[in-house]
């Protein structure tokens, strides 16, 4: 095993969306747990409220406690998305965060004014389940903040883990 427990091996950069090949080193990190979520709600404390198209609700909170780790990598990268731009358009008063939402959802800020023009959307899925490979989409405003986005949940998500493991063996 690596001492990742997501690694992203290939990233495609297209004129409308960022395509990412993921891999999960290991079955047991393949599906998230109660523990996981609890553990990065402070660093990205509008998970659960990101629109999401699944079978259990309309959110990702209906299925964030028991679904992929690449899904959960999407909507990290999709929140730090919207972050980078609401700090970049100075769209955050007093350091407050804004409310992310997946999926075809627009962004909202604490008062429910619109921080972010953008309109950001993500999708994942195994591609080979058995391997633990997964393909995760993100549309994007700009590249380089997509890229950095996914670089940084993808580093959150393995230290979130790790720090798990540490206190849970």
């Amino acid at each position: 095993m690596t001492d990742s427990a997501i690694r992203i091996i290939h990233i495609t950069v297209k004129s409308d969306r960022v395509i990412a090949q993921v891999e999960v080193a290991d079955e047991r990190h393949a599906y998230t747990t109660p523990s996981l979520i609890t553990a990065l709600l402070p660093a990205y404390p509008h998970l659960l409220e990101h629109a999401c198209v699944n079978g259990c609700g309309t959110t990702f909170g209906a299925v964030a406690r028991r679904t992929s780790l690449p899904h959960l990598l999407e909507h990290m990268a999709i929140e730090n998305q919207v972050r980078a731009e609401a700090d970049a358009e100075g769209a955050i008063p007093n350091g407050q965060r804004t409310q992310a939402q997946g999926d075809e959802s627009h962004y909202q800020g604490a008062r429910g004014a619109a921080v972010s023009p953008a309109t950001y959307m993500g999708k994942t899925r195994w591609t080979d389940r058995a391997r633990r490979m997964a393909h995760v989409e993100l549309s994007y405003a700009d590249d380089l903040v997509a890229l950095a986005a996914l670089r940084d949940a993808a580093r959150d998500l393995n230290a979130a883990i790790a720090l798990e493991e540490a206190t849970h063996p």
